[in-house]
C-alpha cells in the first residue's frame, strides 16, 4: 500500500497502490457535497416556496464557498501537515451537511451551502499531496485516478441525491453525506502517511506567495483562465439541466434527473486516457493538442443543447461531449501546472482552482439570470460563448508552444 523511500535528510513517503484508491474515493465523496442540490432543486423549491430558477443560487452559494476556501484553506497544505489538515476538513464538511439537512428556510440553506462548499476542498488538498509523493513516472496517472474519483463524485452525486430524495426526501441526502464525511475523516487520519516538516514561513506570507504565483508563472495564469471558462460551461449546463427536464415535454422526477450523472462518466475514461498519454509523452506537444480537442468537445456540446433542447437523445450526446471535454481540459491543465515546481504544489492548486471555481460561480450566476428571463436556450448560449473563448485560448496555447519549439526554445511542459 505504501512504500517509503529514504533520502539523505528525511523519510519521504511514495504513494502507490490501494492508498491512491482510498484517496480517489474520498476526493469524489467530498466534492459530491457541492452537487447534491442540483437534481433536487425542484423539491427544495417546493419546500421553501420559491421558483426552481431562483434556487440555482444555492449552487452559486456552494461554489462561492468553495472558491473562497481554495484561496484561504488549500494553501495551508504547504504549511500544515496534511495528515491533520485533511481529516479536519472532512469533519467540517460533515458539519456543513448537517446544517443543510436541518435548514428551516432558504436563507439558512444558502448560508449552510457556503459552509459545505468551503469545506469541500479536501480533494484539492489531496491532489497536490499525491503529486508530491507519487512516483515521477506515474504522477499523471496517479493524479488522473484522483481526478477520476472527483468526476465520478460530481456525476454520481446527482444520481445518489436523486435516488435518496425520491425515496426519503431531499434532507436525507445531506444527513447521509454527513455520515459519509465523518467516516472518511477517521479513515483518512488512519491511512494518510506523515510527511517531512516543510518550512514556508507564516500564513500571511503563504497567501501572498500564492497570489504571486499567477503573476510569476504565465502558464499557470493562462491555464487557470482556460479552466475557469470550461468549468463555467460545465456549471452552466448542470445548473440549468434539472430546470429544463423537470417540465414538459420531459417532466422527469428527481431520481430520473439524477440518473443522467451516470451518462457523464465518459469523462472518467477521458481522464485516465489523458493521464496515460501525459506519462507516455512527457515533454511533447500532444498535451496541448489534447487540450484543443477537449475544449472543442465542450463547445460542441452546447450546439447540441441549443439545437436539441426538446430531444433527450441529443441532450445525452451533448452531456457525453461536455463531461469528456471538461475532464480532458482539467487533466491537461494539471499535467502542465504541476510540472512547474515541486515546492509549492498546494499553492499552485489553490491559485489554479480558485480561478477555476470562480468560472463555475460566474457560470451558475449567469445561468440563474438567463433561466429566469429567457429559459434554456439563453442559458445554453451563455455556455456556448464561454466555450468559444476556451477554444480560442487553447488554440493560441498550442500555436505558442509550436512556435517556441520551432525557435529552439524550451517549451512549457511538465
Amino acid at each position: 500500500m505504501l512504500e517509503v523511500k529514504e533520502s539523505q535528510t528525511n523519510v519521504k513517503p511514495v504513494l502507490v497502490g490501494s492508498i491512491l484508491w482510498i484517496f480517489a474515493v474520498a476526493t469524489g465523496a467530498i466534492v459530491a457535497n457541492t452537487y447534491y442540490c442540483q437534481p433536487i432543486l425542484p423539491r427544495v423549491a417546493a419546500t421553501f416556496h420559491h421558483s426552481v430558477a431562483s434556487l440555482t443560487f444555492v449552487v452559486t452559494a456552494t461554489q462561492l464557498g468553495y472558491a473562497v476556501s481554495l484561496a484561504f484553506i488549500v494553501p495551508l497544505g504547504d504549511l500544515v501537515r496534511r495528515k491533520k489538515l485533511i481529516p479536519a476538513v472532512f469533519a467540517v464538511a460533515g458539519l456543513g451537511c448537517a446544517l443543510c439537512a436541518i435548514a428551516p428556510s432558504l436563507t439558512y440553506l444558502l448560508i449552510a451551502s457556503v459552509i459545505v462548499g468551503a469545506a469541500s476542498v479536501g480533494g484539492q488538498i489531496l491532489v497536490p499531496f499525491v503529486a508530491d509523493f507519487a512516483p515521477t513516472d506515474r504522477r499523471s496517472r496517479s493524479i488522473a485516478l484522483l481526478m477520476s474519483g472527483l468526476l465520478t463524485g460530481i456525476l454520481l452525486a446527482r444520481t445518489f441525491s436523486g435516488l435518496v430524495a425520491q425515496a426519503l426526501g431531499w434532507r436525507s441526502v445531506y444527513f447521509a453525506s454527513m455520515g459519509i464525511m465523518l467516516v472518511l475523516a477517521v479513515v483518512l487520519f488512519l491511512v494518510i502517511p506523515d510527511e517531512p516538516k516543510r518550512d514556508h514561513g507564516n500564513y500571511g506570507r503563504l497567501l501572498v506567495t500564492t497570489a504571486q504565483l499567477l503573476r510569476r508563472e504565465p502558464i499557470l495564469l493562462r491555464r487557470s483562465v482556460l479552466g475557469a471558462l470550461v468549468f463555467g460551461c460545465f456549471t452552466v449546463f448542470w445548473s440549468s439541466f434539472s430546470w429544463q427536464v423537470s417540465k414538459p415535454p420531459f417532466s422527469y422526477n428527481s431520481f430520473t434527473i439524477g440518473l443522467f450523472g451516470i451518462i457523464g462518466l465518459s469523462g472518467v475514461i477521458a481522464a485516465n486516457t489523458v493521464g496515460r498519454v501525459a506519462d507516455r509523452h512527457r515533454g511533447k506537444t500532444i498535451t496541448y493538442q489534447v487540450t484543443v480537442a477537449a475544449a472543442a468537445a465542450t463547445l460542441a456540446s452546447f450546439v447540441f443543447f441549443i439545437l436539441g433542447s426538446t430531444s433527450i437523445v441529443v441532450i445525452v450526446f451533448g452531456v457525453i461531449l461536455l463531461d469528456a471535454g471538461t475532464q480532458g481540459v482539467q487533466l491537461s491543465n494539471q499535467t502542465l501546472i504541476y510540472g512547474l515546481t515541486t515546492a509549492s504544489r498546494s499553492r499552485i492548486t489553490s491559485a489554479y482552482m480558485f480561478v477555476y471555481f470562480l468560472g463555475g460561480t460566474v457560470g451558475s450566476a449567469l445561468t440563474g439570470v438567463a433561466l429566469e428571463h429567457s429559459g434554456w436556450r439563453a442559458s445554453s448560449t451563455v455556455g456556448l460563448v464561454l466555450g468559444v473563448a476556451a477554444v480560442g485560448i487553447s488554440i493560441a496555447e498550442l500555436l505558442r508552444n509550436r512556435n517556441l519549439a520551432d525557435a529552439g526554445c524550451e517549451v512549457e511542459v511538465s
